[in-house]
């Protein structure tokens, strides 16, 4: 999802933005199960929240996901190599909120 300093908002057909990054994220190896571009400008928060709503329909299993013991560990472990790698330190103050959600 865009949102926010992302630039999604205004573009012509929100999914430009994840054409235009496509690469970026390719080459930053994030994989994705689906994606979809919204804005919460008021006209346009409707159609984003039936766009969020479909994919998480689409892609949500019916056993709810349970976290195994240690696995939050490697999460973060995992997220700080990440960081490392690609230099991601903007992203750093979220990522580690994140991670310290999922302990």
């Amino acid at each position: 999802m865009c949102e926010g300093g992302t630039n999604c908002s205004g573009l012509e057909g929100r999914d430009e933005w994840w054409k235009k990054n496509t690469k970026t994220i390719n080459k930053m190896k994030m994989v994705f199960a689906g994606h979809v571009c919204i804005t919460s400008w008021n006209e346009e928060y409707e159609e984003s929240a039936e766009k969020v709503w479909k994919l998480v329909r689409e892609h949500s299993t019916p056993k709810p996901w349970h976290m195994t013991p240690g696995r939050s560990v490697k999460a973060q472990q995992i997220i700080v190599a990440y960081e490392r790698r690609f230099k991601a330190r903007n992203m750093r103050k979220l990522l580690r909120e994140l991670a310290r959600s999922l302990l």
